[in-house]
C-alpha cells in the first residue's frame, strides 16, 4: 500500500510539474507577444547590434559605441545573427531571451529534484515559474534570462560530475561546454569556478584523487577556452579606459566593504545582502520578504547540518560573487545577480521542507500558510504578465500619434533620455534627421536646459518628446518652454509623453 501511495504521489507531482511548466511557458509567451516598445536600455543595445558589424562587435576597442556595453560576445553575435536572418523587429530581438526563459523552467525542474523530493520541489518550481521578474526578463533584450539558463546548465554539469564516473569523452564535453558558456554569460564564471572549487574540495576530502585529476582536466579545457575568449574579445574591452570603471559603485551599490573586519561592517554587509536578495527576487511586500528570508536562513542551516556537499556546491557561486563584489570587480546588485536566483530558490524551498517535516500534526495548515506567504503577491500581480501592461516606456504609440498629427515644418525636440528609443524607431515612422533636435543632458546643472530650449525660438511649432526621465527634468524643461511658447497638444503613454508647442 505504501509503495502504491508513493508511486501515485510521484505520478501526481510529475503531472503537476508539467502543468506548472506549461503555465509558465504560456505566461512568458503571452508577455512576449505583447510586443511592447523597446525601452531605453533595450534600444541602446538594439542600436549597437544594428549599427556595428560582426567584426566591430568582437572588437570593442574599435568602436566608442560598445565601450559602455559590457555584454557577452556570444550573446551579441547570436542577437545580430537572428536580426540579420529574421528581420529587425522587437520580437526577433527578444526571441533568445524567451527561449532561455522557457528552457530555464525545464532545466530547473531537473536540478531541484537533485536536492529535494518531487512533492516539495513543486514549491521551488512554482517560485521560479511565477516570478514577476523572470517573466518580464524572459522578453527583454538583455542577457539576464540567458544568464539564468547558463547558470542552470553549469549546475547540472556539476551534479553530473558529482554522481557519475567520467571517461575521456565526458571530460572533453564538460570542458568545452563550460568554456563556451562564458561566451554567452559573464557571471557564469562565478558558477563555474565556485562549483568546481567545491567539487575539488569534496573529492579531496574523500581522497578520491582520480576524480580530482579529472576535474583538473576539465578545468584545463575551460582555461584554454577562457584564454581564447580573452584574446578574441575581453582584451579589447578591458583596454578601454572607461570599461573597468563604468559601474557607479557609490550610487548603485553592489559593493561589500568588509575590510577591515568589524562587527558594524559585518552587520552592514548582512543587511545589504538581504536588500539585494529581496530586490532580485522581487519581494516587495514586507510579509513576503520576512517569510522568504526566514526560509532562506532555515534552508542554509539545514544544508550545513544535513548535507555539507550540497552546501558547498550551492554556496560557492554565491561566495565567489560576493568576493568579486568586495573587490569591486562585479556588482552584487539586483538583476545582475539573477543567475543566482535558482540557487536562492532551492535554499528557500529546502527551508520550507524542513518546517513542513517538523509540523506533523498541523502539516496541511503549515503548508497552506507557506504557499500563501510565498505566492500571494506574485499571483496577485500576474495580470501584468497576462495583459502585457508592465512596460517601462511605451514610445511606439506616442510616435505613431505624432506621425498622425505632425504637420510640415514642425520639428521634434528629443529629451536626451529618449534618444536611444527615438533613434531606433525614427526610420520606421519616417522621421527625418533634419527635423529632429536632440537635447542635451545636464543633470549637474539644470539651468543649461534653458539655454537648450532657447534654441527652439527659431521654429514655429515644436514637439517635445520625453522618455526615461531623470527625476523631474521634464517639468524643468516644460517650465522653460512654457515661457516662450504656448502648449497646444499632449500625447501620453506609460512613462512617455509628447507635447506640441506653438512658439510665440
Amino acid at each position: 500500500m505504501n509503495r502504491f501511495l508513493s508511486s501515485n504521489s510521484f505520478k501526481t507531482s510529475k503531472w503537476l510539474a508539467i502543468i506548472i511548466i506549461l503555465t509558465g511557458i504560456i505566461l512568458r509567451v503571452i508577455f512576449y507577444l505583447g510586443d511592447r516598445s523597446l525601452w531605453h536600455d533595450e534600444a541602446k543595445l538594439a542600436l549597437v547590434i544594428n549599427n556595428l558589424s560582426f567584426y566591430e562587435l568582437s572588437h570593442p576597442g574599435a568602436s566608442t559605441e560598445l565601450k559602455f556595453q559590457p555584454y557577452p560576445l556570444g550573446f551579441l553575435i547570436l542577437e545580430k545573427s537572428l536580426v540579420n536572418f529574421l528581420g529587425d523587429q522587437e520580437l526577433i530581438f527578444r526571441l533568445f531571451p524567451l527561449i532561455s526563459g522557457v528552457f530555464s523552467l525545464i532545466l530547473f525542474n531537473i536540478l531541484i529534484k537533485c536536492y529535494l523530493s518531487s512533492e516539495i520541489s513543486l514549491i521551488g518550481l512554482g517560485l521560479l515559474t511565477f516570478s514577476p521578474q523572470l517573466i518580464y526578463y524572459s522578453s527583454e533584450v538583455r542577457p539576464y534570462s540567458s544568464d539564468i539558463l547558463i547558470s542552470l546548465i553549469l549546475l547540472l554539469m556539476i551534479e553530473f560530475i558529482l554522481g557519475n564516473d567520467l571517461n575521456k569523452r565526458a571530460i572533453t564535453i564538460l570542458g568545452v561546454v563550460g568554456a563556451v558558456c562564458i561566451w554567452f554569460s559573464t557571471p557564469s564564471v562565478f558558477v563555474w569556478t565556485g562549483g568546481y572549487m567545491a567539487l575539488i574540495m569534496i573529492f579531496a576530502w574523500e581522497r578520491n584523487l582520480k576524480k580530482v585529476a579529472q576535474i583538473f582536466q576539465i578545468c584545463l579545457l575551460w582555461a584554454i577556452g577562457f584564454l581564447i575568449y580573452y584574446f578574441c574579445y575581453l582584451r579589447y574591452f578591458l583596454r578601454s579606459t572607461i570599461a573597468v570603471t563604468v559601474w557607479p559603485w557609490d550610487v548603485e551599490g553592489g559593493y561589500f566593504a568588509v575590510f577591515p573586519i568589524t562587527s558594524l561592517k559585518i552587520v552592514s554587509c548582512i543587511n545589504q545582502f538581504i536588500l539585494e536578495f529581496r530586490m532580485a527576487l522581487y519581494l516587495l511586500p514586507t510579509y513576503q520578504a520576512i517569510s522568504t528570508v526566514s526560509l532562506f536562513a532555515i534552508g542554509t542551516i539545514s544544508f550545513i547540518l544535513l548535507n555539507g556537499k550540497r552546501f558547498l556546491i550551492l554556496y560557492s557561486p554565491v561566495i565567489m560573487t560576493l568576493i568579486a563584489a568586495g573587490l569591486k570587480k562585479y556588482p552584487f546588485h539586483q538583476r545582475l545577480i539573477f543567475f543566482l536566483i535558482p540557487i536562492f530558490i532551492i535554499i528557500i524551498t529546502c527551508g520550507a521542507e524542513q518546517i513542513i517535516k517538523r509540523t506533523r500534526n498541523i502539516r496541511p495548515l503549515v503548508f497552506m500558510c507557506i504557499i500563501s506567504l510565498l505566492f500571494f503577491f506574485p499571483l496577485r500581480i500576474m495580470k501584468y504578465s497576462i495583459t502585457g501592461t508592465n512596460s517601462h516606456e511605451e514610445i511606439k504609440h506616442v510616435l505613431a500619434k505624432i506621425k498622425e498629427l505632425k504637420q510640415p515644418g514642425e520639428v521634434i525636440y528629443v529629451y536626451y533620455g529618449a534618444n536611444a528609443a527615438f533613434q531606433y524607431y525614427a526610420q520606421r515612422f519616417g522621421f527625418k534627421e533634419e527635423e529632429c533636435i536632440f537635447g542635451i543632458g545636464a543633470r549637474e546643472d539644470t539651468h543649461r536646459y534653458n539655454e537648450d530650449i532657447q534654441k527652439l525660438n527659431q521654429y514655429k511649432k515644436v514637439w517635445l518628446i520625453f522618455s526615461h526621465i531623470h527625476e523631474n527634468e521634464d517639468e524643468i524643461i516644460l517650465g522653460y518652454m512654457d515661457k516662450i511658447a504656448k502648449r497646444e497638444c499632449r500625447v501620453k503613454n506609460p512613462h512617455v509623453a509628447a507635447y506640441l508647442y506653438k512658439v510665440d
